[in-house]
C-alpha cells in the first residue's frame, strides 16, 4: 500500500527532475601547464621534447606576434580604471641637476606607470624604475649622460629608444615581456646586460658588444648560445632555464669566461668548453647529463662544480679538478661509496653536497665521505671543524 505508492511517487519525481535538468556542458579544454617561476626546475614532461606545438615550456605563439598595447590615458589624463598615471615627479621632487633616480615600486613609494615628465633631466646618469607598471620606454633622447638604466620587473613588451643612449654601460630589462633583443646593438659600451625572464627565442644584436663583461639571459626560450662570438670580454654568462640542447662551438671565442651557468636546460653531455681555460665556476644542474666529461682541462682553475639533478652514476671525471672546493651532486644515481671514490683525489675540497642519491641512505655516508676527503668542512647541510667528524 503506502510503500508502493511512495516508491511510485519517487520514481515519477526522479524522471521529472531528469527531464527538467539542463544538458551537461561540454568538458572544458585542458589549459596548458604554466611555466614554473624563475629559478625552479621545470617539471619533466613527456611532451617537452616533441613538436613545438606540444611544448608546454614555450607556448605556440608566433615569434612576431604583436603585443596588445596598454590602454592610454583619456583626455583628462585618466587611465581606464579612473586613476591618474603616476609619474616620477609625483613621488619625489625633481631638479634639473638630478643625476640619480631610484624608485622601487614595492618599497612604498608607489608604482610608476610612465617615464613621462623626465625631459628636463639632461644630467641624469642613473635611472632605476624597478618593480613598477611601466609599459613603454620613453624620453631616452634627453639623457645624453645616462650610464645606468634599470627597468627590471615592469610590463615592457618592446625594447626601444636605445639608439639615443649609445653611451649606456649597464642595462637591466629583466622580468618584462620583450621578444626581441636586437636593439641592444645600439649600445656598444655596455659592460653589463640583464635581460632574464622575458620571451626571447634567440640571441641577437650582440656583434658590437665587445666590452660586455656580464650577461644574464636566463629564463627565456633560447635554444642555442650562437650569437655571442664577438663578446670576447665576457666573464660571466648566466643562461639557465632555457631550451639549450648543446653548447657546441658557441662559446669558443669567449676565452675570458670565468662563470658559466647552463642550469635547467636540455644538455645530455658536457662539451664545447675546451677553450674556456679560465673557468672557475660551472653550473650544470637540472639537465640530462650522464657523465662528467669535457672539463679535465679545467683542473687548475675550476673551484665550483654543480651537476645536481642529472643522471650521473659515478664521479669519474672529477679526479683531475685538483683545485675544486665546492662539488654539488645531489639527486643523481650514485648507488654506493664506490661511485664516490674520486673524492680521494680532491685535496682542496671544502664542501660536498650529495643528498638524495641512493648512497646517501647509507647510515655511515657522511663518515665515509670524510674519510675519503679529509679536507671537507661541509657535507650536505652539516658543518665540521677541520680534523673532526662532527655530529654525524
Amino acid at each position: 500500500g503506502f510503500s508502493s505508492a511512495f516508491e511510485a511517487m519517487s520514481e515519477f519525481a526522479s524522471d521529472a527532475a531528469a527531464a527538467a535538468a539542463p544538458a551537461p556542458a561540454p568538458a572544458a579544454e585542458e589549459a596548458p601547464a604554466a611555466e614554473p617561476p624563475a629559478g625552479e626546475t621545470p617539471a619533466a614532461t613527456e611532451e617537452e621534447d616533441v613538436d613545438e606545438e606540444f611544448d608546454f615550456c614555450a607556448p605556440c605563439d608566433p615569434e612576431d606576434e604583436e603585443v596588445e598595447p596598454e590602454p592610454e590615458p583619456d583626455d583628462d589624463g585618466l587611465l581606464p580604471n579612473g586613476r591618474k598615471p603616476l609619474l616620477v615627479g609625483d613621488v619625489m621632487e625633481l631638479t634639473p641637476d638630478e643625476e640619480f633616480i631610484q624608485i622601487v615600486g614595492t618599497m612604498g613609494q608607489g608604482k610608476i606607470t610612465s617615464m613621462e615628465g623626465l625631459e628636463t633631466l639632461t644630467k641624469l646618469r642613473e635611472l632605476c624604475l624597478r618593480s613598477c607598471l611601466i609599459d613603454k620606454i620613453q624620453n631616452l633622447q634627453h639623457f645624453g649622460n645616462l650610464r645606468h638604466l634599470e627597468l627590471y620587473d615592469n610590463h615592457i613588451p618592446v625594447l626601444e629608444g636605445l639608439e639615443h643612449v649609445p653611451q649606456l654601460e649597464v642595462l637591466d630589462i629583466s622580468f618584462n615581456l620583450i621578444r626581441k633583443m636586437g636593439p641592444v646593438s645600439h649600445c656598444p659600451n655596455l659592460t653589463e646586460l640583464f635581460i632574464a625572464q622575458n620571451k626571447l627565442r634567440k640571441i641577437e644584436g650582440m656583434e658590437a658588444l665587445t666590452k660586455l663583461v656580464k650577461l644574464d639571459i636566463g629564463a627565456n626560450r633560447i635554444r642555442t648560445l650562437d650569437g655571442l662570438e664577438n663578446c670576447t670580454s665576457l666573464r660571466e654568462l648566466w643562461s639557465g632555464k632555457n631550451k639549450i640542447e648543446d653548447i657546441g662551438t658557441s662559446l669558443t671565442t669567449l676565452t675570458k669566461l670565468e662563470r658559466l651557468d647552463v642550469q635547467s636546460n636540455r644538455l645530455s653531455t658536457i662539451r664545447g668548453l675546451e677553450t674556456l681555460e679560465g673557468l672557475s665556476e660551472l653550473y650544470l644542474a637540472s639537465n640530462g647529463i650522464e657523465a662528467i666529461e669535457g672539463i679535465g682541462h679545467l683542473g687548475g682553475t675550476l673551484n665550483t662544480l654543480d651537476v645536481s639533478r642529472n643522471k650521473l652514476t659515478s664521479l669519474a671525471g672529477v679526479e683531475n679538478l685538483t683545485v675544486l672546493e665546492d662539488l654539488w651532486v645531489t639527486t643523481n644515481q650514485l648507488e654506493d661509496m664506490a661511485a664516490l671514490d674520486q673524492l680521494s683525489r680532491l685535496t682542496q675540497l671544502n664542501c660536498f653536497r650529495g643528498e638524495h642519491n641512493p648512497v646517501w641512505r647509507d647510515f655511515e655516508y657522511k663518515k665515509k665521505v670524510k674519510e675519503l676527503c679529509p679536507t671537507v668542512t661541509q657535507i650536505d647541510a652539516f658543518y665540521f671543524p677541520k680534523g673532526s667528524l662532527g655530529n654525524t
